[in-house]
């Protein structure tokens, strides 16, 4: 952030339903609203973060040792969680109480269908989009480690399946026209009509924002029969979850998305950097 960019993620599609908006920047401002609420509302984030029990400063075995301490007091912290009514949140935040979507009747949409399945035993998965605005033109490698490569590493994520950068796999519908971004010139600087490249091309950011979106697979814990191994036995067996369950992981994804994302961004910006820098002692 403070090298001028923003990385932020919500659900794009969750059970089915779809948010399609485009607008970055009311993404952007929604997300932030909604990660203010959550950290409001977190018992754990509130004892721990807020009460500078753990902080930057410390060493690991000093964390540690606050940690073992808070192991002991999670039942009381847990006690300490307020639970607003969804319409007091929307009325103080703005935001869906459960889901972080940036419209918020297609996040209830998206958490009553995911309810639905849920009922039955089932889980479901759906699509996390991140956004990265202000990124350098020129980040990245025209060939080894090309910032879209980079950003494949995205799959090594729990649960992700699949990483798609601006059109992704729409690309195969297109035509070379349709696929193509056209540039112009606006005040001496270059600009594109369209993103289908998501802000990557042949390696490196164009300027324009990244846009990545991740396919996530369903919950593999459910509450439906399912034929296994028993590995003692080696024979072929029946298994139903009677442990805790999830209905879907997607909400669960996006933070650790963005900040993966953010990583690697960071990573980047370093070798850009010593470009910059090298090139400048090099004229002098």
């Amino acid at each position: 952030k403070k090298c001028g960019i923003d990385v932020f993620a919500y659900v794009k599609e969750l059970t089915g339903v779809v948010y399609s908006g485009t607008d970055f920047e009311k993404a952007r401002t929604y997300c932030e609203k909604y990660k203010q609420m959550r950290l409001d509302y977190d018992p754990f984030y509130q004892e721990i973060y807020e009460k500078k029990r753990i902080h930057p400063d410390m060493r690991f075995l000093e964390k540690m040792k606050i940690f073992a301490e808070i192991e002991n007091e999670i039942d009381a912290i847990r006690e300490k969680a307020k639970h607003p009514e969804p319409d007091a949140i929307f009325k103080k935040y703005g935001v869906h109480h459960i889901v972080n979507c940036p419209d918020t009747d297609i996040a209830e949409k998206m958490t009553q269908e995911t309810n639905r399945v849920s009922a039955t035993g089932d889980s479901t998965g759906g699509v996390v989009e991140i956004i990265a605005t202000g990124v350098p033109t020129g980040l990245g490698e025209p060939v080894f480690h090309k910032l879209d490569a980079e950003l494949g590493t995205l799959l090594g994520i729990g649960a992700v399946k699949g990483v798609e950068i601006g059109a992704g796999f729409g690309v195969k519908n297109m035509t070379g026209i349709q696929s193509n971004d056209g540039m112009f010139s606006k005040n001496g600087k270059v600009s594109f009509a369209s993103n289908q490249a998501g802000g990557i091309t042949g390696g490196l950011a164009t300027g324009e924002p990244l846009v990545i979106r991740l396919a996530v697979k369903p919950t593999p814990t459910i509450d439906k029969k399912q034929t296994t191994i028993d590995k003692y036995t080696l024979e072929t067996r029946d298994l139903a979850a009677i442990t805790r369950r999830d209905a879907t992981i997607v909400a669960r994804i996006w933070p650790v998305a963005q900040n993966l994302t953010a990583m690697i961004l960071l990573d980047n910006l370093f070798a850009h950097y010593g470009y910059q820098k090298m090139a400048e002692m090099v004229k002098e």
